[in-house]
């Protein structure tokens, strides 16, 4: 029944009937094609997303497991008062910014992602988008250069050691990222930053410029611990969602305004 339900969901997705028909059919295929190690060639969805018609071209089920969790389960629901600024580090493909930018027409949405190859994937899905702008580096705990490794899905990157290939990419501090974006306040950061969370919120003395986070914790690849996290916002409402057998989490952390 589960199984069914998430295809109810791949199908209602769709632009029309008979794309929803084949997004759920690509669902499919792209599952059984990762099962025996197979890698399909890339395709484009019309999805429609909170009214608006989206392409989106997809080339792995990881992806479509992004469209999952983000389109379909809504992991990245939250109730903001007519939000101006969204910065999405870790934008990966764009389904984070693109729920984000059609959820809040009008703000702007600042999609940051290292990996160059991804990123061409994600200035082809929101180029059609006005409300969002694409930024190729990473968010860390310096201004230069720094190393990534490859996941397992070739979409995914992290600053620690995860015995994939490697690549360089620009780097920028959260702090530079702000002041070269002229950003004095951000209404919501969200982060999905394979473990660069730690220098994300300890190098960051702008803290209470944003408004609020929302994003996952990976602790199985830092220091940081959820107690050090809590100590940077006193008097903040922390909803935190760890994920059963692992030690990750889906985190919001809101201003007391809020």
């Amino acid at each position: 029944m589960r199984r069914l339900d998430l295809l109810r969901k791949f199908f209602n997705l769709g632009a029309d009937t008979l794309e929803g028909v084949r997004i759920a059919a690509l669902y499919i295929f792209y599952f059984a094609a990762a099962r025996v190690g197979i890698s399909p060639r890339s395709t484009q969805i019309r999805a429609c997303v909170n009214g608006v018609l989206c392409p989106i071209t997809v080339k792995s089920i990881s992806d479509f497991w992004t469209i999952k969790d983000i389109f379909l389960e809504k992991e990245y629901e939250i109730n903001l008062n007519n939000p101006k600024i969204i910065a999405d580090l870790g934008a990966n493909i764009g389904i984070s910014a693109i729920f984000f930018a059609t959820r809040f027409p009008n703000t702007i949405v600042h999609a940051v992602e290292p990996n160059p190859i991804v990123f061409r994937q994600l200035i082809k899905n929101t180029a059609r988008i006005s409300n969002i702008i694409c930024y190729p580096f990473a968010i860390t705990d310096k201004n230069g250069i720094v190393t990534f490794e490859n996941g397992v899905h070739n979409t995914s990157a992290s600053l620690k050691a995860r015995g994939g290939g490697a690549f360089e990419a620009p780097s920028k501090t959260m702090e530079s990222f702000m002041q070269e974006a002229g950003l004095s306040m951000i209404d919501l950061v969200k982060f999905d930053i394979e473990g660069a969370e730690e220098y994300l919120f300890r190098n960051f003395p702008e803290r209470a410029s944003v408004r609020a986070y929302i994003g996952e914790m990976h602790y199985d690849l830092m220091d940081l611990t959820h107690e050090e996290l809590k100590s940077f916002f006193p008097g903040h409402q922390i909803e935190e969602r760890f994920m059963e057998g692992k030690k990750r989490s889906v985190i919001r952390i809101l201003a007391p305004s809020l």
